[in-house]
């Protein structure tokens, strides 16, 4: 009987022995054949035998690299274990017991390219650790690495064995399905009927947009919030003073105390000032992120909220709204109720095609529409909103090119938060 036991090496690789301290050559069995435990601990020694083969090399190498009559030492004293074999005797038996695993399921025929590169990084980590045994933080980033890579491994198996499973069409439809639910979440539009490729340029060039419109957004958070600051800086400034004033008074005549009392209430009316328009401004940028750059345009004008309706589109010298517009007025509601009982007003403009007079008509019967349709849906009472139409008199571009005209022609709505009283 053969047996290997206890493989003792005065370096970061004694760890390895308890692991492979015994295998019992003769115990194969009749006609060569193994059991799968036998396998396993026969695939264990053969990448542990490599290890400390690549170890000894590099061990070699160190000490070849001494000055003459230097006697070579790893570092540590006899009995201690330094951080890096501390290291390996953590991750190596669990990545060594993923790459057994992997090769008794047939990785290296079912993913040859994943388990050399696991298999790699598992003797590169070994090898830097020889050379390198105080790098510890490049030894525990390298560790985390072949460890991950060995865990992928599992999971690339898995897959592989689930696809091998597969009729060709259940797997085009397998990666169409995902397609299909990151496009879906992207509000990629009509996916199912292009080619892979173009699906796949068309998910990434949505992603690119997302991307865009989350950078501009960020900056004009930041510009809100530099702005709001100001405001509070010279808001308190003027409290201070007002505060100042209000000190100086105290112990004077009737005419001094109503002149604090009044002090007193344009402190309070500045403070509520401030903090309308603090909510103003948080409402303003909840709007602003409920639409994509391509459906509204959201506006402040004073105190007042204005919400451009770019994606708006009636048939040709109609206003009948169409079911495509339904989900941006869907956004138009809920922009609405964010505010507490605000006022509405709806204006419809054209652009100066056609005469004055039917340009106003046509204005007002589409502002007319949006307003009867979200009173329709219960977004607010008739009383509180309203509808007007300017025909051509207040263009945003010139009606001179057919793209200025198309910016013209549109649907603003005007939220007017409700102003309470001080």
């Amino acid at each position: 009987m053969c047996i290997i036991q206890r493989f003792q090496r005065p370096t970061a690789m004694s760890h390895f022995s308890a692991t492979f301290s015994t295998i019992h050559c003769g115990s194969f069995g009749q006609r060569g054949k193994m059991s799968p435990t036998q396998k396993r601990c026969f695939w264990m020694f053969l990448i542990f035998l490599s290890l400390m083969m690549a170890g000894c090399v590099q061990s070699r190498d160190r000490i070849a690299q001494q000055p003459a009559g230097t006697h070579y030492t790893e570092g540590v004293e006899p009995g201690q274990v330094n951080k890096a074999d501390a290291i390996k005797a953590e991750v190596f038996p669990e990545i060594t017991s993923l790459l057994v695993d992997a090769q008794g399921d047939g990785a290296k025929k079912i993913a040859p390219l994943s388990y050399a590169r696991a298999v790699q990084k598992l003797t590169s980590l070994d090898a830097f650790i020889s050379v390198n045994p105080d790098e510890m933080e490049e030894i525990e980033i390298r560790a985390m690495d072949a460890l991950s890579e060995a865990k992928r491994l599992s999971v690339i198996m898995a897959q592989c064995n689930r696809v091998k499973m597969m009729k060709p069409e259940e797997i085009v439809l397998l990666m169409e399905k995902h397609m299909l639910t990151v496009g879906d979440a992207l509000g990629s539009q009509r996916l199912r009927s292009l080619h892979v490729t173009e699906q796949l340029e068309t998910i990434v060039r949505d992603i690119k947009v997302l991307q865009q419109e989350r950078s501009t957004l960020s900056g004009q958070v930041e510009k809100q919030q530099a702005d709001c600051n100001e405001l509070k800086v010279r808001f308190q400034e003027e409290i201070d003073t007002l505060n100042v004033q209000l000190a100086a008074l105290k112990g004077q005549s009737v005419e001094d105390r109503m002149a604090k009392e009044k002090m007193a209430k344009d402190r309070l009316a500045m403070e509520r000032r401030l903090e309308a328009e603090k909510v103003f401004n948080q409402q303003f940028l909840a709007v602003r992120s409920y639409f994509r750059v391509d459906e509204a345009e959201v506006l402040k004008q004073e105190n007042q909220l204005v919400i451009r309706l770019k994606a708006m589109r009636f048939p040709v010298g109609k206003s009948l709204i169409l079911e495509e517009n339904f989900e941006l007025l869907g956004k138009v509601q809920k922009a609405i109720r964010t505010f507490e009982n605000p006022r509405v007003i709806v204006e419809g403009h054209t652009d100066a095609t056609g005469n004055e007079m039917s340009n106003m008509a046509l204005s007002l019967q589409r502002a007319e529409s949006v307003k009867q349709y979200l009173v329709a849906n219960q977004t607010l009472v008739g009383e509180t909103i309203s509808a007007v139409g300017y025909g051509s008199q207040h263009p945003l571009a010139s009606n001179n090119t057919a793209a200025g005209r198309a910016i013209n022609r549109r649907i603003d709505v005007l939220i007017i938060p409700e102003t309470k009283s001080m």
